[in-house]
């Protein structure tokens, strides 16, 4: 059943904000408190995030939730928000991720949207500084060129790098922050969603935004740790 995040406990539904996080859950409760907490410590504080659970048992979503209830409950307006989804087609982990996000960006009120995962730490300048970057810019796409990954990522210390350089080969999802509408008009993810056996979300996405000749912006400094 698919729970809408923008009611808690019969409240009326979320304002207009100027970012939405949607964090995709898997089946790792003891690092989501990092990765959420991590968002509520923005020194930017016009958000809403958006859990996406797709965990394989009750069990671990039950879990999911009640981190969600706890942070919420430090806030006087709740700003997260749990809903409960679920993998339909088994392909890959990236083909998931894109899966839940055109399940879940219906619900999303941001004027921008950022997707971490339940293993991204954010530093608490992130959000501030990549919109800063925005507005100087008056960019469609922000990215962050560098990341710092933790001893969980696969090959050690590793870089999300720009898909329009042609020597370097992807952008991490967890490492940009896109207008909604702009990712509404380039079509978001759904064009992985039909193409399952091509390249990852991530990349296919920003492949999309530089074919639609979109304003884009890059941050060079360290803003986030992925594990």
């Amino acid at each position: 059943m698919l729970h809408s995040p923008h009611r808690r406990d019969g409240g009326s539904p979320a304002a207009d904000v100027e970012l939405t996080y949607i964090v995709s859950a898997f089946n790792r409760p003891a690092m989501l408190p990092v990765a959420l907490w991590s968002i509520a410590g923005q020194s930017h504080q016009d958000f809403e995030c958006i859990v996406a659970d797709n965990s394989d048992n009750e069990d671990t979503a039950g879990e999911h939730r009640k981190i969600v209830e706890q942070i919420n409950s430090f806030f006087s307006i709740p700003k997260f928000f749990y809903v409960r989804t679920h993998k339909k087609t088994k392909v890959s982990d990236c083909y998931w991720a894109a899966e839940w996000i055109v399940q879940n960006i219906k619900f999303a009120k941001g004027r921008w949207l950022c997707f971490p995962c339940d293993d991204t730490y954010l530093v608490p300048e992130f959000a501030q500084r990549m919109l800063i970057e925005a507005a100087k810019r008056t960019a469609d796409f922000v990215y962050v060129k560098h990341i710092v990954c933790g001893p969980e990522a696969l090959g050690g210390p590793e870089t999300a790098y720009a898909v329009w350089d042609q020597r370097l080969h992807r952008t991490a999802k967890t490492s940009f922050i896109v207008k909604r509408s702009v990712f509404n008009e380039v079509g978001g993810f759904q064009g992985k969603m039909d193409r399952p056996g091509t390249v990852n979300a991530d990349y296919f996405f920003s492949s999309q935004m530089v074919a639609a000749k979109k304003r884009i912006a890059c941050v060079d400094q360290v803003l986030l740790v992925h594990n």
